[in-house]
């Protein structure tokens, strides 16, 4: 793996999405299923993309916009990826994720961080909104 921290085991897919997936829908970027140990850290000031992660076991730390958060096992992050941010694992974490974009994927964004949040609960998950 290319990233600092991304262990033995973890995987990663990356996605070329023609120009009508582009502007008439949701695509992936890329894809991945990663175990993480104390060095994995990503910041970032911009990325032209959206970000959701499941956390399956540890915790992620995750910052944006002022404020930190633990994710910890079983919760759900969005971050909005356009804007400064920044996650890493303090110890070990096992975390699905996907980055996603399309043309209306601002809407989708805002959609899920705005009524998510009482759904997800019922299923005992969590969800971090950045």
């Amino acid at each position: 793996m290319k990233d600092i921290g991304v262990l033995e085991g973890s995987q990663i897919y990356f996605f070329t999405s023609s120009e009508f997936a582009k502007q008439a829908l949701y695509y992936f970027v890329h894809v991945g299923d990663f175990y993480t140990n104390t060095d994995y850290c990503i910041k970032r000031n911009y990325l032209d993309n959206y970000l959701l992660m499941f956390i399956e076991e540890g915790e992620m730390y995750v910052e944006f916009d002022n404020v930190k958060h633990i994710a910890k096992k079983n919760t759900v992050v969005i971050l909005n990826c356009f804007n400064p941010h920044i996650y890493f694992s303090k110890k070990k974490c096992h975390f699905i994720w996907f980055h996603f974009s399309g043309n209306s994927s601002n809407y989708y964004y805002y959609h899920f961080y705005k009524k998510m949040d009482v759904f997800l609960r019922m299923l005992g998950i969590h969800l971090f909104r950045g």
